[in-house]
């Protein structure tokens, strides 16, 4: 395991035991000042879909098309619920070896094209996902609502 970051401090603070107090070491900014001036954000259906997947699998928001998910503080159990979730999500049979090799979101889109099923099938689920995130909530909601009344076909 290799740190993400390492700063550089002439002293480590100390709480009144002796110990190293880690409330007030600095935050390391390198890896965030990177990632910030390296944004690219979203510009197709298919790149917001799996930018948001990033954004839930991590907890944080505004995650560009070329960031590494490794570099913004993702690991392997992480990039398994993310893998999961898109093969899920736009019906692919995705390898987690190739997450591994391009761990972005751009990466991750040329990736399940290469998987897809039918030709389009994936970019035509990104945009009737990106179609139903620009619905009112309201009609969000009846929608869901009718999903959840209709029959559920080949359970028993």
């Amino acid at each position: 395991m290799i740190p993400s970051a390492f700063v550089a401090l002439p002293v480590l603070p100390l709480t009144p035991s002796g110990k190293v107090d880690r409330r007030a070491l600095p935050v390391p900014t390198a890896w965030a000042d990177r990632a910030v001036k390296t944004f690219q954000a979203p510009t197709t259906p298919l790149e917001e879909a799996i930018a948001g997947i990033f954004a839930e699998v991590l907890g944080r928001p505004g995650i560009g098309v070329g960031n590494s998910f490794f570099e913004l503080g993702g690991h392997s159990l992480q990039a398994t619920q993310v893998v999961g979730r898109a093969s899920q999500l736009f019906r692919v049979k995705l390898p987690l070896r190739d997450f591994f090799e391009a761990p972005t979101v751009a990466g991750l889109a040329a990736t399940m094209m290469r998987y897809e099923q039918k030709p389009g099938q994936v970019l035509q689920i990104a945009e009737l996902l990106r179609s139903i995130e620009a619905m009112p909530e309201a009609e969000r909601n009846a929608l869901r609502q009718r999903g959840a009344d209709a029959p559920q076909r080949g359970r028993s």
